[in-house]
């Protein structure tokens, strides 16, 4: 499946019936594995198509862009590429969120973590050249930190609440 580029690629939410169009509607747990030229989950963002997705793991999409999943608690990424780093910020409901294998990017781009005022647990592991999660001030309810990187600093704001690091 190399050449997919979308798991919903239509562009029409209905069908020639007239009845609405719900692809997914009620997948919770989508693992996808080695889709080099994945664009994305959805072809035209619609909103309902993945309404149910709470756990999403991936692996090595170069070309990835996330687009907003409302009801997603739970993502898995590695090999994760810029872009889909920046789109992780439109994922406002995440409470865990697992990177590894991040051995091009020396850091986060800014505003990743802006609205991800929900995330308890974060998982960063195996991004040698990152040096800081983050240069601005930053409201998670972040209770758990697990790293193996070389950090050379934390936010006081993110440790105030954290109950393991």
């Amino acid at each position: 499946m190399h050449n997919l580029k979308y798991l919903d690629d239509d562009d029409d939410d209905e069908c020639d019936s007239g009845m609405e169009l719900r692809v997914f509607a009620s997948l919770e747990v989508l693992i996808l594995d080695l889709l080099p030229n994945l664009e994305g989950l959805e072809k035209v963002e619609r909103g309902d198509v993945f309404s149910c997705l709470s756990i999403l793991k991936i692996a090595f999409f170069p070309k990835l862009e996330l687009s907003c999943l409302p009801s997603l608690k739970d993502l898995d990424v590695s090999g994760p590429n810029i872009v889909l780093l920046r789109s992780i910020s439109s994922l406002c409901g995440l409470t865990k969120l697992t990177l590894h294998g991040g051995n091009r990017v020396t850091s986060f781009p800014e505003g990743m973590f802006r609205n991800l005022t929900c995330l308890q647990t974060l998982y960063v592991t195996d991004f040698p050249d990152l040096k800081v999660l983050s240069n601005e001030p930053l409201d998670l309810a972040l209770e758990d930190l697990y790293t193996c990187n070389e950090l050379e600093s934390l936010l006081e704001k993110m440790r105030k609440g954290m109950q393991s690091l």
